[in-house]
């Protein structure tokens, strides 16, 4: 017992040990506990001298015995608190204590959780610290609501106790408020003393859905698979784009939720405190913007419907085998979505003109604003035709393209196509940066599952050494970025540049691939060398490309 004591906190310690000397006090011969059995019985109601845990006076009285042998009740007639003795009960709250500080030490913070995106994602810090925020909350919303429900079981359990037991058992954690008069709490500001949530009002902590905005090949989707590996609760990534209205060929919104509950090792309970990411949400906007549509849109609009109280959270009637609803199939499952997070991903293409009509107003006369020329669709060609400097150029459309995107706000997604209700569901509204040359070096090196690691480790399985030059990674850095599409724009570059490697590496006498700024501008073909290739000489290629 000494030892359960010494693991919980300081605080139930103190209280414990008040509580458990009330225990060893003499108590009725029928009814007393196993400590007081050694002691000469004594009638109801006599001082006994003990200190009391909450007022520290010691005037301690044996009011009441329980037909449990471990458990009486004492009265203090000086702050008229009652009090439950009981070791069985003190021992089962410290475990308890245990288990929850072990449970709230298991909740990752966010910045473990950025960590762990830092190392497989480049960049967008922004997006990284939003989902590491929405995450740890979600985690923390799942352990209050596990608590509650645990406290009303045991509620519950009390209240089928017999009549001779106190009907409120006093737990530990609550003997300073057992008279019913709280104790009076310190100005603000005048206390270093951190607060505890059993401190302040107890309110339920409603989900927070995310909207992540952003251009192609920005890693909105590479964050999700890399949330799926770092969270402990079930992840499912779904693609909106094959979902359509109940009734009508395609994927029912009802299908996101079983391929949650499969992730969930097909545990229903463990599935209703999971995460979705629905992937390619703009797929599903309104037919003709936010103008109403006069057909039924059963891939637009209706998705969004149909996934408003979903999102929200409901009881949602799921097929057991992913099939489509049946109302006389009886072989189904009932999910309550009020715990599931919901985070939604799209590129959003043209949002950026519709944000630059409403910041920027045309206006007349001189000293006029006028609108961005760098989002129009062609003004990348003209700009190269006058100008010799691409990279310039693109960085000015990159900048222009990311300042009108950090600016969109709900109403721009209602003109692009969603619909208010939908929108108003996730109030976390967050984007994506385009890639600068910089940082898609990084993705190409950096990362845990780098595009060239990759490729090396796929050479070496085939007894072939692979290397790629400083120089040529700027240049493929560059031309991605001319490629308009992100980092998916990085794979296509080296797929085509290192076809020919890969087919004739196998079969030949290859000891070493060598990719160069040439090799990657196209002026000379890959090197495929026999033997170890010598660094001196690509840094003197290097110089002489220069």
């Amino acid at each position: 017992m000494q030892s359960s004591l010494a693991r919980a906190s300081p605080r139930a310690a103190v209280a414990a040990r008040s509580v458990l000397s009330a225990a060893n006090l003499r108590t009725p011969g029928a009814f007393a506990s196993k400590a007081a059995r050694r002691c000469a019985p004594l009638t109801t109601g006599a001082t006994n001298g003990s200190k009391c845990p909450k007022c520290g006076s010691m005037s301690l009285v044996f009011a009441r015995a329980s037909t449990k042998d471990d458990e009486s009740a004492f009265y203090c007639s000086v702050c008229s608190g009652w009090f439950v003795a009981s070791e069985q009960r003190v021992a089962d709250e410290i475990v308890t204590e245990n288990v929850e500080q072990s449970e709230i030490q298991a909740v990752p913070t966010p910045r473990k959780i950025y960590a762990g995106l830092d190392e497989h994602v480049i960049g967008q810090h922004d997006v990284k610290m939003a989902l590491s925020v929405a995450v740890h909350n979600h985690y923390q919303r799942l352990f209050v609501a596990k608590k509650r429900e645990a406290s009303s079981t045991s509620e519950s359990s009390f209240a089928t106790e017999p009549e001779d037991r106190l009907l409120k058992p006093l737990s530990l954690a609550n003997l300073a408020q057992l008279s019913g008069k709280s104790e009076p709490s310190s100005s603000p500001g005048t206390s270093d003393k951190k607060v505890d949530a059993d401190d302040v009002e107890h309110v339920e902590l409603e989900k927070s859905n995310v909207m992540l905005l952003g251009p192609t090949g920005s890693g909105k989707t590479l964050m999700a698979k890399t949330l799926a590996k770092l969270v402990d609760a079930p992840l499912a990534i779904v693609d909106a784009t094959s979902l359509t209205q109940a009734g009508y060929v395609g994927d029912d919104v009802e299908s996101i939720l079983h391929k949650l509950y499969v992730e969930a090792g097909c545990d229903v309970a463990l599935a209703e405190r999971g995460i979705v990411y629905i992937d390619e949400i703009d797929k599903v906007s309104r037919k003709g913007g936010e103008n109403v549509s006069i057909t039924r849109d059963v891939s637009g609009e209706g998705v969004q419907q149909a996934l408003l109280k979903i999102c929200e959270g409901t009881q949602v009637t799921v097929p057991k085998d992913g099939a489509r609803k049946n109302p006389r199939d009886r072989d189904s499952l009932t999910i309550n979505t009020s715990h599931v997070l919901f985070i939604c991903g799209g590129a959003f293409d043209g949002l950026e003109h519709i944000v630059s009509r409403r910041v920027n107003r045309a206006s007349m006369g001189f000293g006029a604003t006028l609108r961005r020329n760098e989002l129009d669709h062609d003004f990348r060609e003209k700009s190269k035709k006058v100008e010799k400097n691409n990279t310039a150029i693109d960085a000015r459309v990159d900048s222009v393209f990311d300042e009108m995107m950090g600016q969109a706000e709900p109403a721009d997604l209602v003109k692009y196509g969603l619909i208010p209700e939908f929108v108003g569901r996730f109030p976390i509204l967050t984007r994506t940066k385009r890639l600068s040359e910089e940082q898609l070096k990084a993705v190409l090196t950096e990362p845990k599952n780098a595009l060239l690691k990759q490729y090396r480790y796929l050479f070496a399985l085939n007894n072939v050494d692979f290397a790629c030059t400083d120089g040529a990674t700027r240049e493929i850095a560059r031309l991605a970025i001319a490629k308009r599409t992100g980092a998916r724009a990085l794979r296509n570059i080296l797929e085509n540049m290192l076809l020919e490697a890969m087919f004739q590496a196998p079969d030949e006498h290859v000891a070493r691939v060598v990719v160069d700024a040439a090799s990657v501008l196209g002026d000379e073909p890959v090197k495929l060398l026999p033997g170890k290739y010598e660094e001196a000489s690509g840094k003197s290629e290097e110089a002489a490309a220069a």
